[in-house]
């Protein structure tokens, strides 16, 4: 904690960074100033205490003790405030003794206010001294303060610095001035000009260091001037020549149909189009003379004028570089043929630690893949690599310093280029082989993991790795590589592809080339070619493990399924998915399922109970009816008998003992079984017996399935159910129950406890338990209901003629239509209420999507006419059932 000094700390204070007395005046001035002042001070004391006694006597004594206790107790008061302030002080304390002396100021002002009149003279007086007093302690301690903080802050800012800089080297510029800031901020009574200027020269050199030493290695020897000797050297010849070969083959092998994917490069030379048609016109006009610019561009494949052009393209740069004193290096002339003269440039003139995207932009990043996270540094390095040069040569002067770094002793950047020199080889050994591992592990598994996750997680080498680990084999390697990679990634795509997607992936994929890629295009399309088959065959063997295995989504409902015992998400996802994927024969279970349960449920040497439970256990497993429906299907194609239809619908219905009995009727064959009926009857009786009982007209199988007016699939359903009535029936006959007995117990199985209800617009089946009458009249309540919806469904078009009479007529069919269709319609079960069947067209009424309209039974307003129903049991005074308000009950079945 800062401490204020007292009386006794008043004299000189060493410095916070020497330790010497600071002695920055010559004193002796101010003490002859001193002596006079007291001389003055003694003569003006005097006078006021002839003042003092002059005002004492103006005012009471109380008065004169009263004021001088209240400035005792001020005096106190700001000597704590003086203490307390100290202890808040900011390191350094700088600015104290003016902002304390202001609010020592505002203090006394107030206090001299309350002072009497008389007083007043006298009390000025002890109010300056007192002031003056404790303005001195201040700025004691404000010097105390500031020259620790200068000892402590300067070098522990320096060092921060230094931290700073070696972890960000681009800040060079500003925290060298930052740290010059540090030490100007001393003032020149601590440390002498002279001083100050040997401390900047320390810290640039630390600075210099500690940038230099925060660069990677081949940044740093490219700093310091390091790296290749320039092309124009003694002994290496023509710079061109030395490239323009070297330049062919980095960038296509000499082959004049090379071609970048990503751009528009090309030829020997790897010309963009434009750079191409440019360079033909400056030094062939009289090739480009009447050619358009398509006709130019198509000679880039000439190898011989694609050489010259190269020629005279790299002298264009190497000229450009020397006009802008940059040294015309191999790997300099590569990188403006690369870059453009105008990028070269711009990559060489900047801070080597930039990221090179922030200097040539992202499309040349995008454009070559390579360099991305790649410094100015890096770039330079990789260009002189191509040339069959180094990251550095470790010689002094070959070319720019980098301003920051200039001024440095020759032998000090030569070591620290030896040191980055050395590291970049050591580097250059592991990376080859990290790279040479990387490489061998990517192509080995990432295509595998594609294809099957569509996503590979090992690490993904780069074309710098391929270039480090094969060298001139490295472009069509790393071609070889990518062409796996994107064949998997569309092999994963078409597991989830409809069918005609993945033709026309493979169509796409047919070979068109009769160059060097001719065999990789043969071999992706053989390889999706196979792909397609394999999976056709696999969705066509088992539709259910397939969108298991293709959809993660599938697979885990399923997984939930098992843990859950519930299965209609897991048969809706998988459903879901067939469909999307164009699959016509949906299929919900997975094969191994469906098989299982059909051959436990066919295998008579186990118990019936087991038999049925096998089946029931994955059909009942949804609750959904429609998912119901379509299980039920797919365990008939795995041979389930059809005819347990009935069975599995009376177990739907909680009725279990139905269901077990209609399961048996199911499993046998009657006429194969010893003993006969009780009276005799033959198949052909029971048929006869059957059809007279439940199926003719107006019967409860009439109504269940529609006969009248059916659809196929009612027909087909009816034909199921004979066979099983038949069976079942023949059953209870030879357990000796009469036929009608065994019919009338056989239709409850299958049907309900239900009846057949007719009247007028009504054709349904009702619970026996229920008041027919009331749903007969809850129904025809209903038609006006039925009438909106035939007038909306039936409805002529609003833009009809009308002048000559179209629309009227149109109007009146449709009004015709209506009335006919509510004269003769009548309502069916469906669902979880009732359809009104259209006998014109055999349909019920649908809404605008197609949807068959489900009608409930309205209240019916006491007193109004009943039903002319025959065979209803009606309530006690004739009306319909009331409920305890005395509502009608309007019943559902």
């Amino acid at each position: 904690m800062p401490k204020l000094p007292g009386l006794e700390s008043l004299s000189g204070q060493p410095s916070g960074r020497s330790g010497r007395p600071i002695a920055t005046y010559d004193g002796s001035a101010i003490g002859r100033g001193a002596a006079q002042l007291g001389g003055g001070a003694q003569s003006l004391a005097s006078n006021l205490k002839v003042d003092a006694k002059r005002q004492e006597a103006e005012v009471d004594q109380a008065t004169a003790f009263e004021t001088q206790r209240r400035f005792l107790e001020f005096t106190a008061k700001q000597d704590d405030a003086l203490v307390q302030a100290g202890q808040k002080a900011k390191p350094g304390a700088f600015g104290f003794r003016e902002s304390y002396t202001k609010e020592y100021k505002d203090a006394a002002k107030e206090f001299f206010a309350s002072v009497p009149e008389p007083l007043k003279g006298q009390y000025d007086v002890k109010l300056f001294q007192t002031e003056d007093s404790l303005a001195g302690r201040a700025l004691t301690f404000e010097r105390d303060q500031r020259k620790g903080y200068y000892t402590n802050t300067v070098n522990d800012g320096l060092t921060k610095i230094e931290t700073s800089l070696y972890k960000n080297p681009a800040a060079f510029d500003q925290n060298l001035v930052e740290g010059n800031k540090f030490i100007d901020s001393i003032p020149d009574e601590d440390v002498s000009p002279i001083q100050k200027e040997a401390m900047r020269r320390e810290w640039k050199s630390k600075a210099q260091l500690a940038a230099l030493y925060g660069l990677p290695p081949e940044a740093r020897v490219a700093a310091l001037g390091g790296g290749e000797a320039p092309a124009t050297s003694a002994g290496t010849g023509d710079p061109v020549d030395t490239v323009v070969s070297k330049i062919i083959g980095v960038e296509s092998g000499g082959n004049p149909n090379a071609k970048n994917p990503t751009s528009s490069a090309s030829g020997v030379g790897q010309f963009l189009d434009s750079t191409w048609v440019q360079t033909i016109r400056q030094h062939r006009p009289d090739i480009a003379a009447g050619k358009s610019a398509a006709q130019i561009i198509a000679l880039k494949s000439d190898p011989v004028l694609g050489r010259e052009m190269t020629k005279a393209f790299t002298q264009d740069n190497a000229e450009y570089l020397t006009n802008r004193g940059i040294a015309t290096t191999p790997g300099n002339i590569y990188l403006a043929h690369f870059l453009g003269s105008g990028g070269v440039v711009n990559v060489l003139k900047a801070d080597p630690g930039a990221s090179i995207a922030s200097v040539v932009g992202q499309d040349v990043v995008r454009a070559n893949s390579f360099l991305a996270g790649k410094s100015v540094a890096d770039t330079i390095a990789w260009a002189n690599k191509k040339m069959g040069g180094k990251a550095g040569s470790g010689v002094v002067g070959t070319g720019p310093v980098d301003p920051r770094f200039d001024g440095m002793p020759w032998d000090q950047r030569s070591k620290i280029i030896d040191q980055a020199e050395t590291k970049i080889r050591q580097d250059e050994a592991e990376r080859r082989v990290s790279a040479q591992f990387d490489i061998e592990n990517a192509a080995s598994n990432a295509p595998i993991s594609i294809q099957n996750t569509g996503v590979y997680t090992g690490a993904m080498p780069s074309q710098d790795q391929f270039i480090a680990a094969y060298g001139d084999k490295a472009a069509q390697k790393f071609a070889e590589f990518q062409d796996s990679l994107d064949t998997s990634q569309s092999m994963f795509k078409m597991r989830t592809m409809p069918a005609d997607e993945i033709a026309s992936l493979v169509e796409s994929a047919e070979p068109t080339s009769t160059g060097d890629n001719a065999a990789a295009e043969q071999k992706r399309y053989d390889t999706l070619s196979n792909a397609a088959s394999s999976i056709t065959k696999a969705r066509e063997a088992d539709p259910a493990t397939y969108v298991r295995q293709a959809f993660p989504v599938v697979n885990d409902q399923w997984n939930n399924a098992q843990s859950v015992g519930n299965y209609q998400s897991a048969v809706a996802a998988s459903i879901a998915a067939q469909q999307q994927i164009g699959i016509q024969n949906i299929q919900p279970l997975p094969k191994a399922i469906a098989a299982g349960a059909v051959d436990t449920f066919k295998n008579d040497t186990i118990p019936q109970q087991d038999r049925i439970a096998a089946a029931s256990s994955v059909i009942m497993a949804t609750p959904d009816p429609a998912q119901r429906q379509i299980l039920f299907n797919q365990m008939v194609a795995e041979g389930l008998p059809d005819i347990t239809q009935g069975a599995f619908e009376a177990l739907s219905r909680g009725d279990h003992g139905a269901a077990n009995r209609l399961f048996q009727a199911a499993m046998v064959d009657p006429t194969k079984l010893a003993g006969a009926a009780k009276d005799g009857q033959k198949p052909a009786d029971i048929d006869l017996a059957v059809q007279d009982s439940i199926m003719d007209d107006g019967q409860i199988g009439d109504l269940y399935y529609g006969l009248s007016d059916g659809t196929a699939e009612n027909y087909t359903r009816a034909q199921r159910d004979s066979k099983l009535i038949n069976n079942a029936v023949n059953l209870r006959l030879r357990n000796g129950e009469t036929m009608d007995a065994a019919i009338a117990g056989v239709s409850k199985d299958l049907y309900g406890d239900v009846q057949a209800v007719t009247d007028a617009n009504v054709q349904i089946l009702v619970p026996k338990d229920q008041d027919a009458g009331a749903v007969v009249d809850g129904l025809q309540a209903a038609l006006p209901d039925v009438r909106t919806a035939l007038t909306t469904a039936l409805a002529p078009p609003s833009d009809a003629p009308t002048a000559d009479g179209t629309k009227a007529i149109m109007d009146a069919v449709t009004r015709d239509s209506i009335n006919r269709v509510m004269s003769e319609g009548y309502f069916r079960n469906s669902a979880d209420g009732y359809v009104f069947i259209d006998p014109y067209v055999g349909a019920a009424i649908a809404d605008e999507q197609g949807n068959p309209i489900i009608f409930k039974p309205k209240a019916v307003v006491p007193g109004a006419p009943s039903s002319a129903f025959q065979g209803r049991t009606p309530e006690p005074g004739g009306g319909p059932s009331l409920d305890e308000n005395g509502n009608p009950v309007v019943l559902q079945p």
